[in-house]
C-alpha cells in the first residue's frame, strides 16, 4: 500500500487599511506577506524492503530556500533508531535498514529549514505521520493450546470442552492477519474430531461419533492456522486426547451367586449380616466400576439397608430397625446392583445413554430367630443385714423373677468369695452354709460383703440375668483387747513414762474404753498407771539399775553385761503408731532409781510377761 503525502499551498494574505481624515484616505499602505511553502513529493515505506541501503524515499523542498543559503534537518524517532535521514542541502531523504512493522507501524517525522548565516529558521515546521505498509510476514501462532486433554469413553457428541486459540500479528482487519483453524488430521480417524468458530481467533474442538475406550485409549489431533495472505502462512499444533474408561453396558456388574442366604435376631440392630459381590470388567476405581446396590422389593418397612464398600466394591446389608415376628420367619428380599455412572452405548456410531439391557438381581433370604429375652429380676440390687458369726443355715434372700418367653429357669451361685451361702437351683433362695466374720478380709471397708446370683432359662440360646446381694454384717464383741508391742524399753529416773498402745479389732460399742490394772502385788508397789481407764493403751518399758543376782529357771530376767564405766547408758525406745481413738496411758516406777555414782558395772532388764 503507498502513502502519498502532498503539501498543499497556504496563502496566507494581509491587507491593512489605515483611514484618517479626508486626505489620508489617498494615502495607503499595503502590507503583503510574502507565500511560504513545503513542498515533498512521493514518500513510501514498505516493511522489510529488500533494497540496497540507504535507500532514497523522497525529496522536499521549501520556497523560502531559493537563495541557496539554507539547511533541511529531520527529527522524530526514526531518526533516532536509525531509520531514516536527510541530506541538508538538497533535503533527500532516505532509509537505511528495513522496518517491522509489527515493531514500527507509524513514525511521526519533523521537518525543518534554516538560514545557514543566521541558523534561524527560515520557516514553520512540517510534521506529519508515516504509516508502514504491511506485508504478509507472520503466520497464526497458537497460545496456550492445551497439549493432553483427557476426555470420557461416554463423551457425548458435540462440544469436547477443549479451546483453541490463535493470534496473527500482522496488519489487523487485513488478509494478512485473517486466519482460519482447522483439524487437518487425526489418528485414529474415528471418531471424527473438528474445530468449530466460536470467534474471530477462538474455536472449539467436536466429537462426531463414539470413542472406544477397549479400542484405542489414545488420540492424537493436528491442527493448522493459515492466513488468507499472499503467500498464504501457517503454523500446526498437535492435542492428545486421553480416553478414560466409562460404564458401557457391555461390562455391566454381575452378582457372583445367583441367591444369597444369612439369619438374625428379631429385635436387634445388625450391622453387615451379609456381603453381595459382583464383577464387573471396567476400570477398577471409576465411576464406571463402583457399583450401587438397591432394594427392588422385600424392604418396604425400611427395616434393611445397602450400603457399598469402597474398597472391595461389594454390597453391605444392615438391619437398622428393630421388629418382633413372634415366631421364627424367613424373609424375601430382592436386590439389584448398577453403577454410580449411568450405562452407555455406541450404537451405529451414536452414544446412547442408559443402554437396553437391565440391571443384575439377586434373591437374599434372611432367617429371623425368634428373641430370646432373659430372666428379669423384680430388684437387681439387694440390701440384707445380718449379724456376724450368726448360726448357718439361714434364709437371707428369695428372688421374685419373671421370664416373657421361659416358665423353666434355674438359678446359679456367680460369686462368693468366702464360701458363706448356697443357692437354691430352682428357687433362688440364699441361705448361709458357715458363720460369717465382719473382720473377714472378704468384707469390704463398709462391712458389706457381696454376692451375685444368675437366673439363666433354658432355651436356646440361654440367656441370662444377675443380681446382687449386698450383705451388710454387724459387730458382736468376739475379740479380746491386745497390747501393740510385746515389750518395751524406758531409761531416766522415776519422773519418766512409757505409752502402752493397745487396739480391739471390733467396732464400736465393743472395742472401749479399756481398764488396765497390774496383776503382780510387787509390781503394784514400784509401777503405777495413769490413767487407768482409756479407749486405746500405749504401752512401753522402763530400766533400772539393779544389783547383779543369779537368776533361776523360769524366771523372766535377761541379763546383760555392761564393762564401761561412766554415767546413765542411752536407751532408744523404738515407739510403734497406730491410728488414735483415744489418749495412751503411762506407766512409771514409784521406787528411786540408781544414781550415775551408785551405778554398778552390770545391770539386768527386765520382760514384761
Amino acid at each position: 500500500m503507498k502513502i502519498t503525502f502532498l503539501v498543499l499551498l497556504v496563502i496566507f494574505p494581509a491587507l491593512s487599511f489605515c483611514s484618517g481624515c479626508e486626505n489620508a484616505r489617498k494615502k495607503r499602505d499595503l502590507l503583503l506577506r510574502t507565500k511560504r511553502r513545503w513542498v515533498l513529493s512521493t514518500f513510501q515505506i514498505e516493511e522489510e524492503m529488500t533494497v540496497i541501503y540507504p535507500y532514497f524515499l523522497s525529496k522536499t523542498y521549501n520556497d523560502k530556500s531559493a537563495s541557496g543559503k539554507f539547511r533541511f534537518e529531520i527529527s522524530g524517532d526514526a531518526v533516532d533508531q536509525g531509520y531514516l535521514s536527510i541530506d541538508e542541502n538538497t533535503g533527500a531523504i532516505y532509509l537505511h535498514k528495513p522496518v517491522d512493522r509489527e515493531k514500527h507501524p507509524r513514525f511521526h517525522v519533523i521537518f525543518d529549514v534554516y538560514d545557514k548565516e543566521t541558523n534561524l529558521k527560515i520557516d514553520k515546521k512540517l510534521a506529519f505521520n508515516v504509516d508502514v505498509n504491511d506485508i504478509n510476514d507472520n503466520p497464526p501462532q497458537f497460545i496456550n493450546i492445551p497439549e493432553t486433554v483427557t476426555v470420557k469413553e461416554n463423551q457425548e457428541e458435540g462440544l469436547l470442552g477443549v479451546e483453541v486459540i490463535a493470534y496473527d500479528p500482522d496488519e489487523e482487519n487485513s488478509l494478512n492477519s485473517r486466519f482460519n483453524i482447522s483439524v487437518i488430521a487425526q489418528h485414529p480417524p474415528e471418531p471424527k474430531i473438528q474445530a468449530k468458530w466460536i470467534s474471530e481467533r477462538m474455536v472449539h474442538l467436536t466429537v462426531d461419533g463414539c470413542f472406544n475406550y477397549e479400542k484405542d485409549k489414545k488420540h492424537s489431533i493436528t491442527l493448522e492456522a493459515k492466513d488468507h495472505g499472499t503467500p498464504p502462512m501457517s503454523s500446526t499444533a498437535v492435542i492428545m486426547l486421553n480416553v478414560v474408561d466409562s460404564n458401557t453396558n457391555k461390562y455391566m456388574p454381575v452378582f457372583k451367586e445367583r441367591e444369597y442366604q444369612t439369619f438374625a435376631v428379631e429385635m436387634e440392630t445388625h450391622d453387615d449380616i451379609l456381603r453381595l459381590a459382583v464383577d464387573d470388567k471396567d476400570s477398577s476405581n471409576t465411576d464406571g466400576w463402583h457399583a450401587k446396590y438397591f432394594f427392588i422389593s422385600g424392604n418396604e418397612e425400611d427395616i434393611f439397608k445397602l450400603e457399598t464398600d469402597p474398597i472391595t466394591n461389594e454390597g453391605i446389608l444392615s438391619i437398622t430397625k428393630k421388629k418382633k415376628y413372634g415366631k421364627i420367619t424367613t424373609v424375601n428380599l430382592r436386590i439389584g446392583v448398577e453403577n454410580i455412572e449411568p450405562f452407555s452405548k455406541c450404537e451405529n456410531g451414536k452414544l446412547i445413554k442408559q443402554g437396553s439391557k437391565l440391571p443384575d438381581s439377586v434373591s437374599v433370604k434372611i432367617l429371623m430367630i425368634k428373641t430370646n429375652h432373659p430372666p428379669e429380676f423384680q430388684k437387681t440390687n439387694i440390701d440384707v443385714f445380718e449379724k456376724e458369726e450368726s448360726d448357718p443355715g439361714k434364709v437371707l434372700f428369695t428372688p421374685e423373677v419373671h421370664d416373657p418367653d421361659s416358665t423353666s429357669f434355674r438359678f446359679v451361685l456367680v460369686e462368693d468369695p468366702a464360701n458363706w451361702v448356697s443357692v437354691d437351683e430352682k428357687t433362688g433362695e440364699i441361705r448361709t452354709t458357715k458363720k460369717m466374720d465382719r473382720e473377714s478380709p472378704f468384707v469390704d471397708d463398709d462391712n458389706v460383703y457381696k454376692v451375685v446370683i444368675a437366673a439363666i432359662d433354658d432355651d436356646f440360646p440361654p440367656a441370662s440375668s444377675s443380681c446382687t446381694i449386698s450383705i451388710h454384717l454387724g459387730d458382736i464383741n468376739d475379740h479380746k483387747p491386745h497390747l501393740v508391742n510385746s515389750s518395751l524399753i524406758m531409761c531416766g529416773h522415776r519422773n519418766n513414762k512409757v505409752m502402752l498402745y493397745v487396739e480391739d479389732l471390733d467396732a464400736d460399742p465393743y472395742s472401749g474404753p479399756f481398764s488396765f490394772h497390774l496383776d503382780d502385788y510387787e509390781d503394784m508397789k514400784q509401777w503405777k498407771l495413769d490413767p487407768a481407764y482409756v479407749l486405746l493403751l500405749a504401752f512401753s518399758w522402763t530400766c533400772q539399775y539393779l544389783p547383779f543376782k543369779d537368776l533361776g529357771e523360769g524366771e523372766t530376767q535377761t541379763p546383760i553385761f555392761y564393762n564401761q564405766e561412766g554415767g546413765v547408758p542411752v536407751c532408744n525406745t523404738e515407739v510403734v503408731c497406730l491410728p488414735p481413738t483415744s489418749g495412751p496411758v503411762y506407766i512409771y516406777s514409784t521406787k528411786p532409781t540408781v544414781t550415775p555414782q551408785k551405778m554398778n558395772n552390770n545391770f539386768y532388764q527386765r520382760n514384761p510377761t
